[in-house]
């Protein structure tokens, strides 16, 4: 496949033309197909265009379908730049660049993923676009757009293989940072152009988990999510968490249709940062809209702020604003408080379970520490420093919550005779409903401008709420979904629910890119709360036109899976087992040599699911989702064997356990029977 550079001849090797275009060259790509096996690196602010189609929008039916005239198929090796396919990373202030009517395709070589993007933008261009294109079924993520750019992202197809996502936004160079430092140190912006837009796009999930990412982000990353549909999947944005960079820092989600047919999943989480979420329809099997969970509550104690990590948030960590007096205040100087110390009496609880800590004598009074935090202090204990939230208590005994979300050990557990010690955080760094706060930067975080006893210590951050309003769930009205006993955000302070957030004004739509309009000069949201003080008080309990013109070819849909039998939402259940996405069923034939991933489905219900295979437990999968088993048989496996899958719930309820009778076979095995 050749290019034509304004009219000219290809280049010489039809894959690198930095040195024949120059900014606002269009280089066309005609219809045909071809693999690429080495990337296209742009250098400057062109427009990329293809003849691909894609017609129709969100209010369309159907709502959008490609027709592929311009395919590429990526075949480039991950080991290469992480596998990019096209790039365009050195984009300048004056530079704008388009890439349109593209079909970007998974290849034939190659099928590791990458978790960054196919098609990468970058650099400080303020009106980069992508749009009128297909991405389908890529092995990875298929935008990442990263640095400090502002654009919009329309009318394209995503159609996700499992494992997949769409869009990732990085802001890692606001403010000329890096690990998006800068971008944490800057308001919100609610309402202007300072956002990466994501609208009026489609994405399906093609693959068998419950729920893909249509729009992620981290490093300080700003997106505003309207007016898309998406098939079975959500958006995920992470916080601040257990690396050296900065978490999502403000999402806008608006009027988008969510349509999941096939599993309860939820509709979200909030991880870090701001967030307005409004006007949306969620349809079918949604648990609920957003969840504003701030994880770092969950994770070990790792390095407690001092090393390349951030840490958990454990009522000690300086980089949160924790309790230092005995009232519960924040006094800067002042060591974090020690409440309470004891010893649990009780039966050995393991990590990742409801913890239920049991002392001798009574007392404590009910509740009196709902919402503190404890710590495993035992240091010959394995569970040392692994820590909770306290979500309520009786005279003797504390309940934790049992929501565990950490990579790196240890995670809270207790045996009998095992230490702890409580305390309280009143904010964590970078939670939702944080806003701009003192710039940190440096590896280790802020080693590079704090010094001495100010280094490491919480960088007073805004307030800045999420809001929520207008939103649907199968008709019926849905907010913020929450629960106090799983973490210490407060209603009415980090989140308000069905509750516009006042003065707030959305960016004009459709995107000036996209509308041709000029852009118009915006006023940005006011954030309409205060920055909390040191001395915090108590915080209480014009499209390409083609020149061919052959008939739409209809974009591929999946095959939906049968809709379970209804179970009660509290009773833990399996709705669907699988193997490399096709229904394991009895008399399943299994290849010597294959490597097998054996995923159960299972409601909201399911905390964990345990795996056995021939009577011996082989794994036990954790929230969150998807609960997955992998498996390569060898040769000594040929013969018969007996899968059963269990779900659990977090309190220890197990449910109707699914078993499967299958082979192994040396031999390509035959088609799984129908069941």
């Amino acid at each position: 496949m050749n290019f034509a550079v304004n009219g000219g001849g290809p280049d010489s090797n039809g894959l690198s033309f930095n040195g024949a275009a120059a900014d606002g060259d269009t280089v066309v790509i005609p219809p045909g197909t071809a693999s690429w096996t080495s990337a296209l690196f742009i250098s400057h602010g062109i427009t990329l265009q293809g003849q691909t189609v894609i017609t129709g929008d969100h209010t369309t039916s159907p709502n959008m379908t490609a027709t592929d005239y311009t395919i590429i198929q990526d075949d480039v090796p991950r080991n290469v730049r992480g596998g990019v396919l096209i790039s365009d990373e050195g984009l300048t202030a004056t530079q704008s660049v388009r890439i349109t009517g593209l079909t970007l395709q998974y290849g034939v070589s190659v099928t590791d993923f990458d978790q960054t993007g196919v098609l990468r933008l970058a650099g400080t261009s303020p009106s980069f676009r992508i749009d009128h294109c297909h991405f389908n079924q890529l092995y990875g993520y298929a935008v990442l757009a990263a640095g400090w750019l502002y654009g919009v992202i329309d009318h394209c197809v995503f159609d996700i293989r499992d494992a997949g996502g769409a869009i990732n936004v990085w802001h890692s160079t606001w403010g000329n940072q890096v690990q998006g430092w800068g971008s944490w140190a800057e308001p919100a912006y609610f309402g202007s152009e300072k956002f990466v837009f994501v609208e009026d796009n489609i994405a399906n999930n093609l693959g068998f988990r419950p729920g893909i990412a249509f729009c992620g982000g981290t490093f300080g990353g700003r997106y505003v999510f309207r007016y898309n549909i998406s098939n079975d999947g959500t958006t995920w944005p992470h916080g601040t968490e257990d690396a050296i960079y900065r978490g999502i820092r403000a999402a806008e989600i608006y009027n988008n249709a969510y349509f999941s047919s096939r599993t309860l999943i939820k509709g979200g989480e909030c991880r870090g940062g701001t967030m307005l979420l409004h006007d949306n329809t969620y349809t079918g099997q949604y648990s609920g809209s957003m969840e504003p969970i701030p994880i770092r509550l969950f994770q070990s104690a790792g390095g407690a702020g001092t090393g390349s990590t951030w840490a958990g948030a454990d009522g000690t960590n300086p980089w949160d604003l924790n309790a230092t007096e005995p009232d519960g205040t924040h006094v800067d100087g002042h060591a974090p408080y020690t409440f309470a110390t004891g010893t649990h009496i009780g039966p050995n609880v393991p990590s990742q379970n409801t913890q239920t800590v049991t002392v001798s004598g009574n007392p404590w009074t009910p509740n009196q520490w709902a919402g503190y935090t404890i710590t495993n202090t035992n240091s010959a204990s394995q569970y040392y420093r692994g820590h909770g939230y306290i979500s309520s208590n009786t005279t003797n005994t504390l309940t934790v919550a049992n929501l565990v979300e950490t990579d790196h050990p240890p995670t809270l557990g207790f045996n009998t005779g095992d230490t702890f010690a409580i305390h309280k955080v009143l904010r964590i760094i970078d939670q939702p409903g944080s806003g701009a706060g003192e710039l940190i930067v440096g590896n280790p975080p802020g080693s590079n401008n704090l010094t001495g006893t100010s280094w490491p210590h919480y960088p007073n951050q805004a307030m800045e709420p999420l809001y929520s309003w207008n939103n649907t769930l199968n008709g019926v009205n849905v907010d913020f979904t929450h629960s106090d006993a799983r973490n210490n955000l407060r209603e009415n302070v980090d989140f308000y629910n069905n509750t516009p957030m006042p003065g707030y004004t959305p960016y004009v739509y459709p995107h000036p890119l996209v509308s041709g309009v000029p852009t118009p000069t915006p006023t940005p949201t006011a954030t309409p709360t205060p920055t909390p003080t040191p001395t915090a008080t108590p915080i209480p309990t014009p499209t390409p036109t083609p020149t061919p013109t052959p008939t739409p070819t209809p974009t591929p849909t999946a095959t939906p899976t049968a809709t379970p039998t209804a179970t009660p939402a509290s009773t833990p259940a399996i709705s669907a087992f699988t193997y490399n996405g096709q229904p394991f069923v009895n008399g399943t034939q299994l290849a010597v040599g294959t490597k097998y991933t054996f995923v159960a489905e299972a409601n909201t219900a399911t905390w964990k699911v345990e795996f056995v295979r021939d009577g011996q437990v082989v794994v036990t999968a954790f929230q969150p989702p998807p609960f997955s088993y992998t498996w390569t048989p060898s040769a000594s496996g040929v013969g018969n064997h007996t899968f059963v899958v269990t779900p659990i719930s977090s309190s220890g309820v197990r449910g109707t356990p699914v078993t499967v009778t299958c082979s192994v076979v040396s031999a390509t095995p035959t088609p799984t029977p129908t069941p």
